[in-house]
């Protein structure tokens, strides 16, 4: 029994290990998208309708080239739950 166990909790260690740091690093990489500033030089227009989506947003910034990845933004709007929620 020792030393199944011996054997096995390397293996969930390191697993365990790569998992914290794959999300540690997916988890900066949103943090610093979302926190990145937009250079606008004029104003742009966002239709946002009733029972418009982050993810309806989130396309229509990457058509405007203002959003260059959706998805981080569809985390972000996920973790903060702001998803279905939009206010304009």
């Amino acid at each position: 029994m020792f030393k199944l166990l011996s054997k096995g909790l390397p293996a969930i260690f390191t697993a365990a290990v790569i998992l914290v740091l794959a999300g540690s690093y997916y988890a900066s990489k949103i943090y610093t998208v979302m926190n990145d500033t937009l250079p606008l030089a004029q104003t742009e227009k966002v239709v946002l309708t009733r029972g418009s989506t982050i993810r309806t947003l989130a396309g229509q910034l990457q058509d405007k080239g203002l959003l260059e990845e959706k998805n981080p933004f569809l985390i972000w709007g996920k973790v903060k739950r702001q998803s279905t929620r939009l206010q304009a």
